[in-house]
This record gives C-alpha cells, sequence and structure tokens, in this order.
C-alpha cells in the first residue's frame, strides 16, 4: 500500500452498519407506545440515526470528509456499544465526536456521554443536575431512579448550559437551541439545517399524527404542549423553514401534525 493510500474504514456485520432496526424488548416497548417505525442508518446527507435500545442517537458530520462529528443524545446504552460501532464502520472512533447536545436529562437520552471525553457536551439548565451527577431526573417513574452519579460526563468543565437561542457552530455545522420544558424542566429541541431534533417533546404515531409524551415519565405534559405551542410561534415569527421534525423514539414527522396536536 502506497504512502497515499488510506485504510479502508473497518465495516462489520457484512459491511453494514448495525442497529438498523428495534429488535426484542425494544421492539415491543415501541409498539405498545404506538409509535411510527423507526430504522437506523442515513436519515439526510451526513445525518445517521443510531438505535440505542428503544430510544435513538444521531450522528451528524461536523463538515464534510472532516472525520468529526455532532452527536444528538448519547443513547440508553452506558458502553455506547452502538454509536462505537457506527463510529468504526465510518473510520473513525469515540475521540472524532466533538459535541454532544443533549435533548433532556433521562438516561435512555443520556447514557452514553461520558465516554466521550474529547466531547463539549450541551443540556437544558434545568437538566443539569442529573447529568453532572447531583441530581435525579424529572418525571414520576425517572424521578424514583435517583441519582444516577455512574453517567456523568467525565470532565464537568465541558459541561455547559445551553440557552434558548443560543447557536453553537460545530465545524461548519450550526446547531441552534430552542427550550420546550414540559416533559423535563430542561428539554431542548436543535434545529440543523432545517432538521429539528425534538428528543421527547413530541413523537409520532404510524399515521403520522404527532402525539404527547406520557405522563409517568414526564415532569408537566401541559407544559410541554405550551412549549411546543411557543416554539411554533417563534419558528414562525423568524420565518425558520424546518423540514422535517426528529424525534428520539419514532421516525420522523412535520410541523403540521405538531400545529394539530397544539390546536
Amino acid at each position: 500500500m502506497s504512502e497515499t493510500q488510506q485504510e479502508p474504514p473497518q465495516t462489520i456485520q457484512g459491511g453494514h452498519p448495525p442497529t438498523q432496526h428495534p429488535h426484542g424488548a425494544a421492539a415491543v416497548f415501541l409498539k405498545l407506545m404506538g409509535t411510527k417505525p423507526m430504522e437506523g442508518g442515513e436519515i439526510a446527507e451526513g445525518v445517521t440515526r443510531i438505535l440505542s435500545g428503544y430510544s435513538s442517537a444521531y450522528l451528524v458530520s461536523a463538515s464534510p470528509d472532516s472525520g468529526e462529528y455532532i452527536l444528538i443524545d448519547s443513547g440508553a446504552d452506558a458502553k455506547a456499544e452502538e454509536i462505537e460501532a457506527v463510529l468504526r464502520y465510518k473510520g473513525v472512533d469515540l475521540s472524532s465526536v466533538k459535541a454532544i447536545f443533549l435533548t433532556h436529562g433521562h438516561s435512555d437520552h443520556t447514557a452514553g456521554a461520558h465516554l466521550f471525553t474529547d466531547a463539549e457536551v450541551y443540556v437544558g439548565a434545568g437538566d443539569h443536575a442529573f447529568v453532572d451527577g447531583t441530581g435525579p431526573s424529572d418525571g414520576f417513574l425517572p424521578h424514583l431512579m435517583g441519582k444516577q452519579p455512574g453517567l456523568t460526563v467525565s470532565n464537568p468543565d465541558k459541561l455547559h448550559d445551553i440557552q434558548s437561542g443560543e447557536t453553537v457552530t460545530v465545524g461548519t455545522r450550526q446547531v441552534r437551541a430552542f427550550a420546550v420544558p414540559g416533559h423535563t424542566r430542561g428539554s431542548t429541541a436543535y434545529l440543523v439545517d432545517g432538521m429539528l431534533f425534538v428528543g421527547d417533546a413530541v413523537t409520532f404515531g404510524p399515521d403520522g399524527k404527532a402525539q404527547k409524551p406520557p405522563k409517568p415519565v414526564s415532569h408537566d405534559v401541559p407544559q410541554g404542549v405550551e412549549s411546543l405551542s411557543h416554539l411554533l410561534a417563534q419558528l414562525d415569527a423568524e420565518n425558520i423553514q424546518v423540514r422535517t421534525i426528529v424525534p428520539g423514539h419514532s421516525g420522523e414527522g412535520d410541523l403540521q401534525a405538531v400545529r394539530d396536536l397544539v390546536a
């Protein structure tokens, strides 16, 4: 091999990325939730959905051909095995993730964050205590689990509270935050090139209709609906174009379905 040639990316499972569809208990859970089916893989240019149990993490290229990435949420697996496998498939490793944007402080969205020691981690201020291990999650059932110090970020100096309206640039990508409190006090949606990543602020059913998050795992469902209404008003006022809405536990949906939900 000449000096100008590069090793091909490591492939697994016959050359295909892993976690192509929910299976086992995760598939049963999502069916019981009545969510729109989702599959792992590229959902837009430079954006890959990685299934982590019944949750999703989204790997976003920071710049074309840079080998650097952004994560929207970090999955339900404290070992981040699914995320690491996809990174290996792309020929990189955990150090290639330079920023993690957490949609909210529930362990099925934050569990893997502590492994990405080179990443800056952003979260809504209301969920900071859970992510740094000093407080429990919001919502009746998550709160019962208490603090989870084993899932804290590895370097507290890299954990940042992100404000609504704040824009963070990573490589050539701009990530804009919108506070949507309700599911948790720190729930935050992130807009990246017309894709709005909403975590659990809303999901979509098989019929495409928008759904509220379940009350037993939410802090304040009515507040969450009000937050979605405020978000729609802000998007309209600024003429911000959203081509798709990307939840953590279902396939994608559109703004009209959210408008119907809050009407």
